[in-house]
């Protein structure tokens, strides 16, 4: 093991996983290139002249041994309902740090309930190193300091395009469970396509309904603030069409054959993004607080488009867990600080302003 290869990249042949090893590459790194096919694997390691290894998440204890403790391992490898407890619990066996870019709720509260554990090891382990956290998780930490005790949070997303085949699997995988949102402290189910409003974005305001994101689970924790509702851009239209359709959807999708064969379609049919972006495609992020007096601050931020935010931010989380981080299950801002997100190139943060923003603004 070379001193450039102190890393390995679990899941490096998906759309995201491509995109994780060019920035890597560009940025004079040498991972260990990992996954379950082959023939896929191969691929992507020879075009990147790294070196690779097959492994099932049942085979990685093997793959791993190979790395010194101490070493980092990123998981890209989704859904993540299927790898990430289990990968982290290998690289807790192994002594080596673990980051991934899941943004499943489910997941991430299994995960932080392992803190205790990373700890005893002296690991570090950060979940959702990805834009739907890495920029949101920053943007709601800036807001509640901004009004010092919040106690409501929303957060709206509006991407720059359709999802990646990975994404789309992840949301068959959680679509039975409804829209998730935090009351109290505690995470409550709502209809899915209900109780959508007007967010105004840059760029203009746009439609969103409540969506299940990571920031559920990772702004709690960053924030402590026990009400957050998040949300997603979405035309009119297709919330209406979602409204009706989720209930067939979700007894469909609640059963795992028909789950199962429906993210088989998604991975042969689906390769990349919907609607292939340009480069000046960005993505947009809104965030609002409010205090117990009735106080309230805003702010948007602006990023370059979500996948490729995404390979920017991870490459850079192995990058500083190597420089050393305090042990743990931690949230991103927790782990590298609120200004990590617009160390991210191509990241604009406007705010936070008290009030609420003009129409129109």
């Amino acid at each position: 093991m070379s001193s450039a290869q102190r890393w390995a990249l679990y899941g490096a042949y998906g759309y995201t996983g491509r995109l994780i090893v060019q920035e890597a590459v560009e940025r004079g790194h040498r991972p260990l290139l990992v996954g379950r096919n082959p023939e896929r694997l191969r691929k992507v390691a020879e075009e990147a002249e790294l070196e690779w290894e097959p492994a099932r998440v049942q085979e990685l204890g093997r793959v791993l041994s190979r790395l010194e403790p101490g070493s980092v391992l990123l998981n890209a490898a989704g859904p993540f309902t299927r790898t990430a407890e289990r990968v982290l619990g290998t690289c807790l066996d192994h002594r080596l740090h673990y980051l991934d870019i899941t943004a499943e709720v489910p997941v991430l509260e299994a995960l932080f309930k392992r803190d205790a554990e990373a700890r005893r090891q002296q690991i570090t382990a950060v979940p959702a190193v990805a834009f739907h956290v890495v920029s949101s998780d920053a943007l709601a930490y800036r807001l509640h300091e901004a009004v010092r005790v919040a106690v409501r949070l929303e957060l709206g997303f509006r991407g720059a395009g359709g999802p990646s085949a990975g994404t789309l699997k992840t949301m068959l995988e959680h679509l039975p469970r409804g829209a998730l949102r935090r009351r109290g402290g505690v995470l409550i189910r709502g209809r899915v396509g209900e109780g959508g409003r007007m967010i105004p974005f840059s760029g203009g305001a746009h439609y969103a309904i409540p969506a299940t994101w990571g920031d559920l689970s990772t702004a709690y924790r960053t924030t402590e603030i026990r009400d957050i509702v998040t949300y997603m851009a979405l035309s009119r239209g297709s919330a209406r069409r979602l409204r009706i359709l989720a209930p067939v959807l979700r007894s469909l999708l609640s059963v795992p054959a028909l789950r199962g064969a429906a993210q088989t379609l998604v991975g042969i049919f689906v390769q990349k993004p919907a609607g292939r972006r340009s480069p000046e495609a960005r993505s947009r992020i809104w965030g609002r607080v409010e205090a117990p007096d009735g106080r309230t601050a805003w702010a948007r931020m602006e990023t370059e488009e979500g996948y490729r935010f995404t390979a920017m931010a991870s490459v850079r989380g192995v990058e500083r867990i190597l420089e050393g981080v305090e042990p743990g299950v931690l949230t991103p801002t927790q782990a590298f600080g609120a200004p990590f997100a617009e160390e991210i190139p191509g990241t604009e943060v406007m705010g936070p302003f008290p009030g609420e923003p003009e129409p129109g603004a």
